[in-house]
C-alpha cells in the first residue's frame, strides 16, 4: 500500500500507485493510454520481516490474504462516480521471486537481493478515457500494517499523437481546397 505516484508508462498503459494523507496529482495522458491503479494491495516475501514476511509460497499467500482482509473503508470512483462492487477486482498473484534490488531500494535490503514474494489487491484497469479531465479517487485503510490510501488524480487526457497528425492534415486539406475554390471563381 505504499506510493508515490505514476510509476510510468508501459506499452500504452500508465501504471498509477496511491498515496496516503489525501493527495492531489495531476496527470496528462494521450487518449490512447489506459490506466492501471492497485487501489490497495499487500505484498509479502521471504525477505521482509513480519507482517510481511512468508517462508514459502503457501504461507506468503495467506499472509497476504489475510493481511488485505483487514482493509476497511475501500473506495474508487472516477469522475464522481462509485466503482461497484470492488471485491470482483480482488486478485492474488502467482508467486513471483523479486529482486536483483538496486541500491537505495524501499527494503533498504542489501544491493542484489532477491526474494519470492506474492502479491494480492484490488486493482483496476481503466480502458482510455474520452479526451478532456477527468478525476479519479481511490484508497482505503489497512491498520495491520499501518498504512492508509486516500489519493485523487486529476488526469486531462489530450488527443493522441496520431490524431493531432490527422487533424493536421485534415486542415492543411481543407485550407488548400479553399484556396483552389476561391481562385477558380
Amino acid at each position: 500500500m505504499a506510493g508515490g505516484g505514476s510509476l510510468g508508462r508501459y506499452d500504452g498503459v500508465v501504471l498509477l500507485t496511491g498515496i496516503g494523507g489525501g493527495a492531489h496529482l495531476d496527470l496528462t495522458i494521450s487518449a490512447d493510454t489506459a490506466i492501471f491503479v492497485p487501489i490497495v494491495n499487500i505484498e509479502s516475501s521471504v525477505y521482509e520481516d513480519p507482517p510481511f514476511h512468508g517462508d514459502d509460497d503457501e504461507s506468503l499467500r495467506e499472509n497476504s490474504v489475510k493481511l488485505l482482509d483487514e482493509t476497511t473503508g475501500l473506495f474508487a470512483e472516477i469522475d464522481g462516480v462509485p466503482v461497484d462492487d470492488l471485491a470482483s477486482y480482488r486478485f492474488i498473484s502467482p508467486s513471483f521471486t523479486f529482486g536483483p534490488l538496486p541500491p537505495g531500494n524501499l527494503l533498504n535490503a542489501p544491493v542484489g537481493t532477491t526474494s519470492l514474494s506474492v502479491d494480492a489487491g484490488y486493482y483496476l484497469l481503466l480502458t482510455p478515457l474520452s479526451v478532456g479531465t477527468h478525476t479519479l479517487h481511490f484508497g482505503g485503510i489497512n491498520d495491520a500494517v499501518g498504512s492508509s490510501i486516500d489519493t485523487t488524480y486529476t488526469i486531462t487526457v489530450v488527443p493522441e499523437p496520431a490524431s493531432l497528425t490527422m487533424l493536421a492534415i485534415a486542415g492543411l486539406g481543407s485550407m488548400v481546397y479553399r484556396r483552389r475554390g476561391r481562385a477558380q471563381r
